[in-house]
C-alpha cells in the first residue's frame, strides 16, 4: 500500500480553503463558488486524492517562503480547490462581478475571462466591482460525474527549492523514507541522469530493497530510477517534478533586483502582445502565432499561446502518424485561422463552451471534447461519425475536429501568461544589459 500522510488530509484542506475563501470574499462568500468548493471537495473524497492536495498547498508554502513559485501541470489546476490552496491567480470560476464592500456578485453574461470585461458599478453600494473568473468547467479536471478521475499532479519548480521541498515531504511522512528519483536519458551509449521527482516508499520500505530501481547521479549520490509502471507495482509513491525555465529567470531576476515578485502588482490585462514577444521566452511556434494574428485581450493572447502548443495536421486519413515532428512541424495550417473567429477553438474548454452554446448537455460537450482533444476524431473515424451524427454536430466544427492530434489546456496557457508577466514587469522596471542578455538567450 502507498504511503499516507498520517494526519487526516481532508479536514486540513478543507479549513485551508476556508481560510482563503474568506480572505478572497470579504463580504461574504457567493453561494455558487461555495458549492462549487463543497462540489470538489467530495470529489477529492471520492476519488481519495486529499494528499495531493495537501502536497501542494504545502509545496506552495514552501515556495512563498523562498520567495518561488510552484506550478501544477494540465487540467489539475482547473480546480477551484487548487486555486485557493495555491499562488495562482487564475480564479476557475466563469466570469463574473464581485463587490469587496457589500458582496453582491453577478455573472458576466457572453464573457470567458472577467478580466476582459468592461468596468462596472456595484448596483447596490455604487463601488466599482472586481472583475473575476476564467471560466475552466470542472467536469474537465473531475471528469463525467457518474465516473471520476484521480488526478496527478506534476510541478513545475525552480532548482534551488528541491532540497526544501524534499525536506517538507519527510516531514509530511515522517514514517517513511523519501528519496530522489531520477528518469534515464540516453546520449549514444552513455545514460544522462536528471532529477524528476521524489520517490516515497511504502512502510518499512527503504532504498535497500529495490536493488533493481537504484541508480546514481553524476556525483554519485544514491536514487531510484523512475521506471512509473515498476513504481506503481511496488507501491512506490512519486511526485513528479521538472525545472521550468521561466520560474528560473523570476528567481534570477529577483535576485539581481532586489525585488521580490510578491510585492510587485502583476496585472494580466497590463501586459501587451508585443510585450510577451519581447520577453525571449516565447518557442518558436509561439513567436510564430503572435506574428500572425493580432491579440487584443487576455483571452486572446492566452489563445494564440494554446495553438502554438496544440498538435494539428495537414496530413490525410492514410498518413504514418509515426512522424510526430512533422506533425508539430504543420501546426499552423491554414484552416487553423480560417474560421470565424466565433467558432475557433485552441484549447479543451474553448470547444466545450461551443459545445454548450450549440444546445448540448454538459456530460456530452464533455465526452465529445475529451474524443477530440486526444486525437481520437481522426484515429476512430467509425466512432467519431457516430457521435457527430448523434449530437448533430455542424460541418464546420466536425473539420476543426478531424485535424487536433491534441489540444491543450486553457490553465497551461494562462499560468505560462501568467509568469510571462512577471518577467515583463522586471523587464520594464529594471532594464540592466543583464535583464537583455539572459532573456534573449532563451
Amino acid at each position: 500500500m502507498k504511503a499516507r500522510i498520517k494526519s487526516a488530509s481532508d479536514t486540513y484542506i478543507r479549513r485551508k480553503c476556508d481560510e482563503k475563501i474568506r480572505d478572497y470574499y470579504p463580504a461574504g462568500t457567493p453561494k455558487e463558488v461555495g458549492e462549487r468548493l463543497d462540489r470538489e471537495l467530495r470529489y477529492i473524497e471520492a476519488t481519495d486524492s486529499a494528499d495531493m492536495f495537501r502536497i501542494y498547498f504545502e509545496f506552495n508554502e514552501v515556495a512563498k517562503k523562498g520567495n518561488s513559485i510552484i506550478t501544477t501541470g494540465a487540467s489539475t489546476g482547473n480546480s477551484l480547490v487548487s486555486f485557493l490552496l495555491g499562488n495562482t491567480p487564475i480564479d476557475p470560476m466563469n466570469a463574473y462581478y464581485y463587490c469587496n464592500k457589500c458582496g453582491h456578485f453577478e455573472w458576466i453574461p457572453d464573457a470567458v475571462y472577467g478580466i476582459d470585461s468592461l468596468d462596472k458599478k456595484c448596483p447596490r453600494c455604487g463601488r466599482i466591482l472586481d472583475k473575476r473568473g476564467y471560466s475552466l468547467p470542472e467536469i474537465l479536471t473531475w471528469g463525467s460525474y457518474n465516473a471520476l478521475r484521480q488526478r496527478d499532479f506534476i510541478y513545475g519548480y525552480e532548482k534551488r527549492m528541491e532540497e526544501f521541498l524534499l525536506n517538507k515531504l519527510r516531514k509530511l511522512y515522517s514514517s517513511n523514507e523519501v528519496v530522489l528519483c531520477v528518469d534515464g536519458i540516453y546520449e549514444g551509449s552513455h545514460i544522462v541522469q536528471k532529477i524528476s521527482g521524489f520517490a516515497i516508499l511504502p512502510d518499512g520500505k527503504d532504498m535497500e530493497d529495490y536493488p533493481e530501481l537504484v541508480t546514481y547521479t553524476d556525483n554519485g549520490d544514491k536514487v531510484l530510477a523512475t521506471e512509473y509502471h515498476k513504481f506503481d507495482e511496488r507501491d512506490i509513491l512519486l511526485i513528479p517534478v521538472y525545472e521550468d525555465e521561466i520560474i528560473k529567470r523570476i528567481g534570477e531576476m529577483q535576485e539581481k533586483s532586489g525585488v521580490y515578485y510578491r510585492d510587485i502588482d502583476i496585472g494580466l490585462n497590463n501586459v501587451t502582445q508585443r510585450n510577451i514577444m519581447n520577453t525571449g521566452f516565447l518557442t518558436e511556434n509561439e513567436d510564430y502565432s503572435f506574428k500572425q494574428n493580432d491579440a487584443d485581450s487576455v483571452f486572446t493572447i492566452a489563445e494564440l499561446l494554446a495553438v502554438a502548443g496544440d498538435t494539428y495536421s495537414i496530413f490525410g486519413d492514410d498518413a504514418d502518424f509515426k512522424d510526430l515532428d512533422m506533425i508539430c512541424a504543420n501546426v499552423f495550417r491554414k484552416d487553423m485561422f480560417e474560421l470565424p473567429v466565433d467558432k475557433r477553438f485552441f484549447t479543451r474548454e474553448r470547444a466545450y463552451e461551443l459545445l454548450l452554446s450549440m444546445g448540448l448537455e454538459c456530460e456530452s460537450a464533455y465526452k465529445i471534447v475529451e474524443f477530440v482533444r486526444k486525437g481520437k476524431a481522426h484515429a476512430f473515424r467509425d466512432e467519431w461519425n457516430a457521435m457527430c451524427g448523434r449530437y448533430h454536430l455542424p460541418e464546420d466544427f466536425i473539420r476543426f475536429c478531424e485535424g487536433y492530434r491534441y489540444m491543450c489546456s486553457r490553465i497551461d496557457k494562462l499560468m505560462k501568461y501568467y509568469l510571462l508577466s512577471i518577467c515583463v514587469w522586471y523587464m520594464e522596471n529594471y532594464t540592466e544589459r543583464y535583464f537583455s542578455s539572459r532573456l534573449h538567450v532563451c
